[in-house]
């Protein structure tokens, strides 16, 4: 079974080839600028779902889509083809949510600047935790199992927050139900929610110490606010899209040639 998933890679980075995929590193540091839009206007972000539903983004693909037209000037889209969203499934072992496999077959990767998937990091971090899985099965946490953040969870957050303490989720070791999404440099990765009622959220973790680990929903657009870097305290989970936009919209407004200092 894990010889069949590192052939699966094998194939898939070789299709995707260098043009394709040749964008910038996802090891981005950390950003520590609040965004120009402040927090007005984010309040209706991923509204709790009912009961039986899952979130879904503020945004439809359409409108994001147009948006980035108009923010990317003359940077290329090149969707990803159908076959290998397939592939790229097949190598995490769980049918992608449905904002993220939408976004690919439109999208691709991303458009500058906006934040830009690396498939190639993905791939390569998919296969490495396989690996470490292997020699660890008793940490072992899956894609394809039930992702366990529940609105329980989300309620507890905002307590915490309204406590005045740090809202984040204790785990203990790897979250299971999410695949990885992106690196912002050191050990802070964004990972996707796979399925349940928060499927597409997207949520920080850090690689660290497995006895040490928690999450908390990713909000790359605020500011840091916490233990640390892209800690910014919000408590909501927030859908692919909405993320996506919300932190492309907070880059275009940078200055020329900004980018974010490195933090570790």
């Amino acid at each position: 079974m894990h010889e069949q998933a590192v052939t699966a890679a094998d194939v898939f980075a070789k299709a995707i080839g260098e043009t394709l995929w040749n964008t910038p590193s996802s090891e981005d540091s950390c950003p520590t600028s609040r965004s120009p839009l402040g927090v007005s206007g984010i309040t209706d972000l991923c509204l709790p779902p009912r009961l039986g539903e899952t979130v879904r983004s503020n945004i439809s693909l359409d409108e994001l889509a147009a948006e980035l037209a108009r923010l990317s000037e003359h940077a290329t889209i090149t969707p990803l083809p159908e076959a290998m969203v397939d592939t790229l499934e097949e190598m995490i072992g769980a049918p992608l949510p449905e904002e993220l496999h939408s976004f690919l077959l439109r999208l691709g990767p991303g458009v500058a600047p906006g934040p830009l998937l690396s498939l190639d990091w993905i791939i390569e971090e998919t296969r490495y935790e396989q690996e470490g899985f292997l020699e660890e099965p008793g940490i072992a946490a899956h894609p394809w199992e039930p992702f366990p953040i529940s609105q329980a969870d989300v309620l507890r957050l905002r307590q915490l927050a309204d406590e005045g303490r740090n809202p984040l989720l204790a785990l203990g070791k790897p979250l299971p139900g999410t695949m990885f999404l992106r690196s912002h440099g050191c050990s802070w990765i964004s990972m996707l929610a796979m399925n349940g009622e928060f499927a597409g959220t997207v949520w920080l973790t850090e690689m660290g110490w497995v006895e040490d680990m928690g999450c908390w929903p990713s909000a790359p657009w605020l500011d840091a606010n916490g233990p640390g870097p892209l800690y910014s305290g919000w408590t909501e989970p927030v859908p692919f899209l909405d993320r996506y936009i919300r932190w492309t919209r907070r880059d275009a407004m940078r200055p020329q040639g900004w980018r974010r200092q490195q933090e570790c």
